[in-house]
């Protein structure tokens, strides 16, 4: 949460905080399975995968399932959660977290 208050400065809140909910955690040891994790907790996937390709403007669909499991798969991802976020003002969204072990 330091971040998140580093990053909105003088307009952080507590009361922000109210608007985050915790809506999967990869269990303790679990190897991780970011697509099968996802289908769990979100509606119209396909719309992940548009999000998460427009950058590239190329519509490969293949290409946005590989780079998450790249990112959130691996052994060394120790804790991996998605918030649904919604402060009533600014933010408003899923949030991704994984952090991973040294």
């Amino acid at each position: 949460m330091r971040y998140h208050q580093k990053f909105v400065g003088s307009y952080w809140r507590q009361d922000w905080l109210d608007g985050w909910e915790l809506i999967y955690k990869r269990p303790a040891g679990k190897q991780g399975d970011i697509i099968n994790e996802f289908e769990a907790v979100y509606d119209g996937l396909e719309n992940v995968w548009e999000w998460l390709l427009s950058p590239l403007r190329n519509g490969d669909y293949e290409t946005a399932p590989r780079k998450l499991a790249v990112a959130y798969n691996g052994p060394e991802v120790v804790d991996f959660r998605i918030y649904h976020i919604d402060d009533n003002d600014i933010l408003r969204g899923r949030l991704v977290l994984g952090y991973r072990a040294c």
